[in-house]
């Protein structure tokens, strides 16, 4: 059935906290057919793959309804990310009504003409404010908790709820009691502690919600750099359409200061082109005609005429937005630990607020009403599984955003966790640590053939392949307007070489183990002049012929790279299949001291093996079909852009440009995104260890014979107990802190080449 399989991005409305996405994973996961289930607290998604023919949609949503919250399909053509601008609006209207009633319920309350005003009637017309801040402004903590212990489970909404009904209801009772002439007037209820609360909550939501927003602003930005509109040719007239009706193979006008649509290849026009919102690269790329340009990239010079070749989902815009989604929408392993255990968090709390309800009934002192209810309610109000279930996702979000505005591609979030722990990195040399542009410079000759000859002969046997050495030969070949004769029969040995008939002969060419096979000569023929040069040998019909000479300039961030590294505290080694003179000349210009040259594919991933039995915890940087198994092997893989499928499609990390700089970026931004985690879970568990249990009460003995200084008589009252409202003042403040504090990442600052420093 796995072909059958598809995968879904849901909408899900109503989670609070940590133990809400817990609650939705395991209500899908239960369902037969789904597998691979992730929801995210901050864009508010969950993404899964089912088999329809065994788990519908409509079933998928009904399991989240009946778990306590709302789901729906995201629309492809306006993505949702975290809470919509329309929620965040009525939520700002239900905190500001809030407010407005708690402050004149306060007023009424305590102010000593009001309270004379209203008599002992004042008790019902505190009752009538509070009861609209609850069923009105506060109504949805209410639904979801009702929802909640309908499915047996507990939320953040539950501890809220539990704590404001214990303080409406005894008011309420109380209420009655004086109506019914059975208590007097002069007692004193705690609707403005119900009504407070309600109110603290909301603004600590609102301004929550605001700043998840910002966290998903990089994915927003990505989004909306792509064009509505288009234009194109059609009937030799220039005709407006929305960029999704655009057709393959269609031609696509793009005039200055405009976005490309599509991606695509210039078919006439010269210009520049900013590709910052897809590389990170801030100067513009002249592009002219039978060069590719992509889409949301910005044309910045001239008219431009494209054939569009991709549209839609399947640009590298569109692919690229997917990789940030699904890396964010991942799960790091701590993430998933936190969520478990928050899940097992508000079932604790309540069982501590009961116990700290009876606790203070049963104190020496006798019957403690109204401490035990302060207390039990503080208790509640004060534990924030909020914290915890914000503490790594806000970061992932902020992270992988700072990422992609770089450049830089993490394939999931347990990618940047195992980042911060490299501590070994490994580069391959050419199209790494070089530009892997090599160019013949030279044709040396055994004296049995001609330079052309050689040339001719190489090229046809590198026609089959799609390694960077072959693209050399071709243009060398190329260049002497000389016609390719076609290869017979041709084999490709990765890592090694290519042979293969060409006019009745036999050619063999690359490394010089591959073509010395049944060659008399041992010693490859090098000279002083081109021994740090690449050299690719040919032999024909088992006779050893001549060699290219290749000249690839070294990376010029290649330095900067490796010093950065050094600074991070990473071993550096160089992997490289060329010869060894060659490898140990570009480990030296760029300062690696390990070099090992001369390795295979098999032997490279050997190596790996070798580094990881040792405790090493390795990146591999590379860009070949022979860095793949490599790739694979590393606990991180590290592709550039300009590599090939398989190295792209082995790697976590992909470098959507050729700043080698990156390498060093990805590291260290993930060191510090994890930084920022560690800080994060702290504060939650800090929190959490520290204020319950002062909120049940545990300061009272210390406290009950000390003053409490003036400042803090809002917060500890006289007995030592904290006020239930300063809990919800705190509760609202611990999640804030850690939304804040993840959002610190932006100040990252990225290692930079020094041409951009200028």
């Amino acid at each position: 059935m796995e072909e059958n399989k598809e995968e879904l991005t849901l909408i899900i409305e109503g989670m609070t906290c940590a133990a809400c996405v817990f609650h939705v994973e395991s209500a899908i996961s239960k369902l037969q057919g789904v597998s691979k289930v992730a929801v995210n607290l901050i864009t508010e998604k969950a993404r899964l793959t089912y088999i329809p023919q065994i788990s519908s949609i409509p079933d998928i949503k009904l399991a989240v309804r009946k778990s306590g919250y709302s789901a729906h399909t995201e629309n492809k053509l306006a993505p949702e990310y975290g809470i919509t601008a329309k929620r965040l609006k009525t939520l700002r209207l239900k905190t500001v009504i809030s407010a407005l009633l708690t402050t004149t319920l306060i007023l009424m309350m305590y102010v000593p003409i009001f309270e004379n005003f209203l008599g002992h009637q004042k008790h019902y017309v505190f009752f009538i404010i509070t009861s609209i801040i609850i069923f009105g402004c506060g109504k949805d903590f209410y639904l979801s908790a009702l929802h909640s212990l309908r499915n047996k489970t507990t939320n953040m909404n539950t501890l809220v709820s539990l704590g404001t009904s214990v303080a409406y209801g005894y008011s309420t009772l109380l209420t009655i009691l004086i109506f019914l002439d059975m208590q007097n007037s002069s007692s004193h209820t705690y609707f403005d502690m119900a009504s407070i609360i309600i109110t603290l909550v909301l603004v600590g939501r609102y301004i929550e919600s605001r700043m998840r927003k910002q966290t998903t602003d990089a994915i927003r930005s990505l989004v909306n750099t792509a064009p509505i509109t288009a234009t194109v040719l059609r009937d030799n007239s220039e005709v407006p359409i929305l960029a999704d009706q655009i057709i393959i193979g269609e031609i696509v006008i793009v005039y200055p200061g405009e976005t490309i649509p599509v991606d695509g290849i210039i078919i006439t026009g010269v210009s520049m082109v900013n590709e910052s919102m897809l590389s990170g690269e801030s100067m513009p790329v002249t592009k002219k005609a039978t060069e590719n340009v992509f889409a949301s990239t910005i044309n910045t010079g001239g008219k431009l005429t494209i054939k569009a070749l991709s549209i839609g989902s399947d640009t590298v815009h569109a692919r690229i937005i997917q990789l940030v989604e699904e890396a964010q929408e991942s799960k790091a392993p701590v993430q998933r630990f936190a969520d478990k255990a928050s899940s097992y968090f508000v079932p604790i709390i309540i069982a501590s607020s009961i116990i700290t309800f009876a606790l203070w009934l049963i104190l020496p002192a006798g019957l403690q009403v109204e401490k035990a209810i302060i207390s039990s309610i503080s208790v509640l109000i004060i534990a924030c599984p909020c914290a915890m279930g914000l503490a790594t996702p806000t970061a992932i979000m902020v992270t992988t955003g700072i990422a992609a505005k770089s450049g830089i591609l993490y394939r999931d979030a347990a990618t940047i966790e195992m980042s911060s722990r490299v501590n070994t990195i490994v580069f391959d040399k050419t199209g790494t640590l070089t530009l892997g542009v090599p160019e013949v410079i030279e044709i040396i000759t055994s004296g049995l053939h001609s330079q052309e000859s050689l040339l001719t002969f190489a090229a046809s046997i590198e026609s089959e392949s799609e390694h960077i050495i072959a693209k050399a030969i071709i243009k060398k070949q190329t260049a002497t307007n000389t016609p390719i004769p076609l290869a017979k029969n041709v084999t490709i040995e990765i890592g090694k070489g290519a042979s293969g008939f060409v006019d009745g002969h036999f050619i063999q060419i690359g490394n010089w183990g591959y073509v010395n096979k049944l060659d008399s000569n041992k010693t490859p023929p090098f000279n002083e002049l081109n021994k740090h040069l690449a050299q690719v040998y040919i032999s024909i019909d088992n006779n050893y012929a001549g060699n290219f000479v290749l000249n690839d300039q070294i990376n010029p961030r290649a330095i900067e790279t490796v010093q950065s590294l050094k600074k991070m505290g990473i071993e550096i080694y160089l992997l490289s299949g060329d010869h060894k003179t060659v490898t140990e000349n570009v480990g030296q210009k760029v300062g690696i001291k390990n070099i090992l040259s001369s390795k295979l594919p098999h032997e490279k991933l050997e190596f790996i093996k070798y580094l990881q039995n040792k405790n090493h915890i390795v990146a591999m940087v590379g860009d070949g079909i022979n860095d793949g198994p490599a790739l694979m092997q590393a606990e991180i893989g590290i592709a550039l852009n300009n590599g090939s499928d398989m190295a792209i499609e082995a790697a976590k990390i992909n470098l959507n440009n050729t700043n080698l700089l990156n390498c060093a970026n990805s590291l260290s931004l993930a060191r510090y995104s994890l930084k920022k985690i560690k800080q994060n879970l702290f504060w939650a568990v800090s929190y959490n260890i520290t204020l319950v249990p002062i909120a049940a009460g545990a300061l009272y003995s210390l406290t009950a014979d000390i003053p409490i200084p003036y400042l803090l008589t809002g917060l500890i009252n006289d007995n030592g107990l904290l006020n239930p409202i300063a809990a919800a003042a705190a509760m609202g403040f611990s999640s804030i802190s850690v939304i804040a504090n993840s959002l610190t990442l932006k100040r990252f600052k990225l290692i930079l080449h020094q041409e951009n420093n200028k």
